[in-house]
């Protein structure tokens, strides 16, 4: 159902916004729920133009992406947004580009390192999309890999790199 609503950002949009629905509008039929979120995403659509801000938002299933043109933007819109009723959270998105698990590793040190420093933690993911196409159980799937258990290191000392514990072993990101 990717619907849009657009008063601009794309080509340039460097900032997005996740916006979740409240509980009971994910619980509607498809039509019920299609007529809410796109009331939904115009007021949040006016919330922001009260703030004199250009956006794009993507309706999604249970979510809407609000595309704006900068950080500043996003930082100012975040606060407007989570007063508009029928949102249950709002979350500026950070985006990065990665290949290997070492990225992801290097990533999560950058955006968490002082948050989970000396703290043992678990990352946790949800399916979503179409099922039918992924295993139920991960071991089935033809590239699977034993699970990664990371523990946050110490933040590195100046010139060394972080390192995380993945699948047992340390390895560096």
């Amino acid at each position: 159902m990717p619907d849009d609503i657009s008063t601009s950002p794309d080509p340039g949009a460097n900032a997005l916004v996740l916006v979740r629905y409240s509980g009971d509008l994910t619980t509607k039929g498809r039509l019920t729920r299609q007529y809410f979120s796109k009331r939904l995403a115009r007021n949040i659509k006016d919330a922001l133009r009260s703030l004199a801000l250009r956006s794009r938002i993507e309706r999604r299933h249970d979510r809407l992406h609000v595309q704006l043109e900068s950080e500043a933007d996003a930082q100012r819109a975040v606060p407007r947004i989570a007063q508009v009723f029928g949102v249950q959270s709002v979350a500026p998105v950070t985006e990065r580009q990665w290949r290997t698990r070492e990225d992801l590793v290097r990533h999560g040190v950058e955006l968490f390192g002082d948050a989970v420093t000396g703290k043992r933690f678990a990352v946790r993911a949800r399916r979503v999309g179409d099922r039918s196409r992924i295993p139920m159980s991960s071991a089935a799937h033809p590239r699977a890999r034993r699970p990664a258990h990371l523990t946050a290191p110490a933040l590195p000392q100046a010139g060394r790199a972080p390192a995380a514990e993945v699948d047992g072993g340390k390895r560096g990101c």
